[in-house]
């Protein structure tokens, strides 16, 4: 027995060689001869006599149904030569007191030119059970044929002489458990037993291929386009594999949507439970001192309840209450309590508890060169400038196609001719510029 590949068009077959497995070449039968064979350049065996025993080891049998057994398509494949109005087994499992129970049993009757194949079928209880399939043709002749009888999931192909002559749905599936009877089984060829079914004629080449398309190891030219019955009921079993799949998701899924809904429909909230032992229910609020507190669902937050203040600067709460305040406002420097504002340069003007004011800040200028008659101040500078002062020449930020202009206190930027000028505002929405004063940010000059 062995593996080996057959064609392109085939997937690794196993096979077991009926012949070889024999050990004709160490040991004898009574009733079988070697001899030479039309098809093979291995001999072929001569069954002659009226009594004979040939049957296999325990390992051949064992190899032929690990075969069947992991395979859902096998050959019987040889080439025959069977002596006129002979009635003979090819090859049998057989079973039982003198062997005489079947499992299997190819066997070719030449009296009613016929060839019948019993098989032990799945779920069988006794041997009365036994189903027996018959497929009138006609090989006790005296002449070589090729026969090979595929067996592809339900589905069985007799094939004579590399044509398929029969294509037959079993009435029941033949069972390859080879179960219970796997260790009384003995298998046979060229006889069912010692005594019934003598074959007599020529087997050459008989051997048991597993996998699809294995009939090409002895037709190598017969087609393999269409997929076996084997290759289709692995495929509808993975089907029907992959729909109780579906079907159990559908009801995981059905039961996990009852779940779903029965929870929506439920408050599922969780109570919370305080440090003295006391239960709030969820949503629940309540006072703690100072504090707001609020149950949501077991988890409780605490926080102050105290009205938002409208000043930059609010009172701490006095002793005995809980949240600060605001002190008055100042309404004629519009501002509030605490707050401060510089309304001009080196000006700065607070409120406190309802009372304004306003001081001049003390500011660090630097010493000036000029007279003190020519010194002038400007209300939006803090420190004076000398009268006549170059302020382009102290540095600006005029662009380069525009000419720098000195004025009484800073400078300006005029576009040279030809340029336009393109200026750059924002608009102040400051609390001291309600109205949104604009800004002048940059100026530009473009020909």
């Amino acid at each position: 027995s062995g593996t080996r590949s057959t064609s392109p068009s085939t997937s690794s077959v196993s096979y077991l060689d009926l012949i070889a497995s024999l050990n004709l070449h160490n040991s004898t039968f009574s009733g079988v001869e070697i001899q030479q064979g039309p098809h093979f350049s291995t001999p072929a065996l001569h069954f002659t006599g009226s009594t004979r025993t040939v049957y296999y080891s325990t390992v051949a049998r064992d190899s032929l149904a690990s075969i069947v057994r992991s395979s859902k398509e096998f050959s019987f494949l040889t080439s025959i030569r069977q002596r006129r109005h002979n009635s003979g087994t090819l090859i049998a499992l057989s079973f039982g007191k003198l062997q005489y129970y079947r499992y299997i049993e190819i066997q070719s009757s030449g009296r009613r030119d016929e060839l019948r194949i019993h098989y032990w079928p799945k779920y069988a209880t006794s041997h009365l059970d036994v189903q027996v399939e018959t497929f009138p043709m006609r090989l006790a002749d005296d002449s070589w044929h090729r026969l090979g009888i595929v067996i592809s999931g339900d589905q069985i192909d007799i094939l004579l002489d590399c044509r398929r002559i029969y294509s037959r749905v079993l009435r029941r599936e033949l069972d390859t458990s080879f179960s219970p009877f796997s260790e009384d089984l003995t298998l046979w060829i060229g006889q069912r037993n010692p005594n019934d079914f003598l074959f007599k004629g020529y087997l050459q080449g008989a051997r048991i291929v597993g996998g699809e398309y294995g009939y090409l190891e002895q037709c190598p030219s017969l087609d393999t386009a269409c997929p076996t019955c084997g290759q289709f009921s692995a495929l509808e079993n993975t089907v029907n594999h992959l729909l109780t799949q579906v079907e159990e998701l559908t009801s995981k899924l059905n039961q996990a949507h009852h779940r779903i809904s029965q929870l929506e429909e439920c408050e599922c909230s969780k109570n919370c439970v305080l440090a003295g032992g006391s239960v709030k229910r969820n949503q629940e609020s309540w006072l703690d001192g100072c504090d707001n507190c609020i149950c949501n669902n077991g988890i409780v937050s605490c926080a102050p309840e105290c009205p938002e203040l409208q000043c930059a600067s609010p009172i701490p709460p006095s002793p005995g209450s809980c949240c600060p305040t605001c002190g008055a406002s100042c309404p004629l420097f519009n501002l509030t309590h605490g707050e401060v504002s510089f309304p001009k340069p080196c000006h700065r003007c607070q409120c406190v508890d309802g009372v304004g004011s306003c001081r001049r800040l003390k500011n660090d200028c630097p010493p000036l060169h000029c007279d003190p008659s020519q010194q002038i101040h400007d209300d939006n500078q803090c420190c004076p400038v000398c009268k006549g002062t170059d302020w382009c020449s102290l540095g600006h930020d005029c662009d380069e196609f525009a000419d720098c202009v000195s004025d009484l206190f800073t400078h300006s930027c005029h576009c040279k001719p030809g340029y336009q000028c393109l200026t750059t505002f924002k608009q102040d929405f400051s609390r001291k510029n309600a109205q949104g004063k604009m800004i002048l940010l940059s100026i530009h000059c473009r020909y």
